[in-house]
């Protein structure tokens, strides 16, 4: 028999010619853990759950494996299996394709928010800890980092501005009650036309009562225009 091993920052996943899964083996639930996993497959380290997956694959009988590194085939190869290198495989390609459903069907994120939000946690940490390792080597990398990061700064208000400007000629109001950006943007796009702004809706958006009360009655009253939805 034989499967595709395939990466992912969940763990480690093997799936069959006609791209069914066979077996998988999670990576440790935590960011810290994940982000330094992640590092090591690249410096070329093999991650702790492909080992414990060809463990598994060789308890179901699986003889021959198709791997995308030469670490990961070698990795496999002094445990016995036939492996063969396939960079970007269709199979691979495949489940990148849809990781989002693969990592909640085996249950390491219960919904496709949870997923989304830890995913760019972890993109988050990643960058990070990838810039404090290039600026303990050069100085000049880390000033660059702290530029981009304003310039990324300056760019987000800038954007959110202009979604001000623009989502202020139908509610108006929304600019004064709700100074947050990132606040601001949930509303328009969870919401979008101010008609969908109730009290019930803005709570289960993490609003505390008072705040979503006062919003959804201005979003009654609000002198904005109309716009179609």
């Amino acid at each position: 028999m034989k499967v595709y091993i395939v990466q992912h920052f969940t763990g480690s996943y093997a799936l069959d010619e006609e791209k069914k899964l066979v077996a998988y083996e999670h990576a440790p639930k935590y960011l810290d853990d994940l982000v330094e996993e992640a590092l090591k497959v690249e410096q070329h380290e093999v991650p702790a759950s492909y080992i414990r997956l060809l463990e598994k694959l060789k308890e179901k009988g699986v003889s021959k494996v198709v791997v995308e590194t030469p670490e990961e085939a070698k990795e496999a190869t002094a445990r016995g299996f036939e492996a063969e290198v396939a960079p970007s495989n269709d199979v691979a390609r495949y489940f990148r394709s849809r990781a989002k459903e693969f990592a909640i069907e085996t249950g390491f994120f219960k919904e496709a928010k949870e997923y989304d939000e830890f995913l760019h946690q972890f993109m988050i940490e990643m960058t990070r800890r990838k810039l404090r390792r290039a600026a303990q080597k050069r100085d000049l990398l880390a000033a660059q980092a702290i530029r981009a990061i304003d310039d990324i700064d300056r760019t987000t208000n800038l954007f959110s501005a202009r979604l001000r400007e623009w989502y202020s000629l139908h509610f108006p109001e929304l600019d004064d009650l709700v100074r947050e950006h990132e606040d601001y943007v949930r509303i328009v796009a969870e919401l979008g036309h101010r008609d969908n702004i109730t009290k019930d809706v803005l709570v289960k958006l993490g609003f505390s009562e008072e705040k979503a009360e006062k919003i959804a009655e201005a979003a009654k009253k609000s002198m904005g225009a109309d716009y179609p939805e």
